[in-house]
Formats: C-alpha cells, sequence, structure tokens
C-alpha cells in the first residue's frame, strides 16, 4: 500500500468528490488525481492557446482532429 494522508477539506468539497468518485465507480483518490490530471490539462491548454500558431502547426492540429473524429465515428 501507498504512503497515506489526510487533506482538510469542507463537508461540501468531499460530498462533492465522493459522488464523482461512486458515479465513476472509481476511490477517493482516483477521483482526486482525475480532477488534478484534468487541471493540468486544462492548464497545457491555456498555456498553448496564448502562443502563436504557425500554419504547419494549423495542419497538423487539423490532421489530427480530423483522426480524432474518424476514430471516434
Amino acid at each position: 500500500m501507498t504512503n497515506l494522508t489526510t487533506v482538510k477539506v469542507s463537508v461540501e468539497t468531499r460530498d462533492e468528490l465522493r459522488l464523482i468518485a461512486a458515479r465513476d465507480g472509481i476511490t477517493l483518490d482516483a477521483a482526486l488525481r482525475k480532477l488534478l490530471r484534468a487541471e493540468r490539462q486544462r492548464q497545457m491548454g491555456a498555456d498553448l492557446a496564448k502562443r502563436q500558431v504557425s500554419d504547419d502547426d494549423r495542419s497538423w492540429i487539423a490532421a489530427s482532429s480530423s483522426a480524432v473524429s474518424r476514430a471516434l465515428g
């Protein structure tokens, strides 16, 4: 088992996290990790959105987007 610690949060925050975990069928730890990952991804997206995009980048992004769309059906 990994090392554990206590994180003090409001009862409301704890209850919301429990709802998320229950909905996804995962532990509170996994739910918190999932939320942290989503926040890191949001931050990366915000950082990327601030950058200048070249024509080559636009072509790559469009091709990647099309590939994902086709894969999802």
